[in-house]
This record gives C-alpha cells, structure tokens and sequence, in this order.
C-alpha cells in the first residue's frame, strides 16, 4: 500500500488558538475622574500637528489621539490619555492635556 501524504498544513503541529486570559469583572476596579470621582467617561477625540517641514510631507500632519473626558466634569483621564500618547511613542510626562 502506498504512503500517503498530507500537503495541505505545512507541519505536523496543530493550531493552537491564544489563551484567553481568565479573570472576573468582579475582581476588577472602577476608574474614578481625577478632579471630581465621577465613574462615567465620554469617548473624545484630541488632535495633534507635526509641520510638513518636519513630516517630509506637502502638508502638515495631523494625528487624531482617542482620548476619554469625565461625563461631569469635563476632566481629561490623565491615566488613558498619557497611555494613548505611549501607544504612539510618545514618553513625556510634561504634555498639557
């Protein structure tokens, strides 16, 4: 009888699918405005401006930051900001929100 070969996956392994992590809402913390402990925050957006001279580019560039603002206040969540400005590579801690 002849050996018969599978073509079609590439190796021998089968797919693994990623772990999820496991956790409970319940173990988790709510996140509190930093001026007035509101819980409820409004998804916004903050844009950013690099000049064409320092782009390389015909125009200047602009970027859009998603940013969160308290639903009360109106406060900047200094915590999710500086972590959007990191996501982008952006490491200063000195940025006027």
């Amino acid at each position: 009888m002849g050996k018969t070969i599978d073509i079609g996956r590439g190796n021998d392994t089968p797919e693994q699918q990623p772990q999820q992590p496991k956790f409970n809402i319940a173990d988790s913390v709510e996140m509190k405005c930093d001026e007035c402990d509101s819980t409820v925050f409004i998804s916004a957006v903050k844009f950013r401006k690099i000049s064409k001279l320092l782009a390389g580019t015909p125009q200047d560039v602009i970027i859009p930051l998603e940013i969160y603002v308290c639903g009360s206040c109106g406060a900047i969540n200094t915590a999710l900001y500086m972590e959007t400005l990191k996501q982008i590579g952006i490491n200063e801690t000195n940025i006027s929100t």
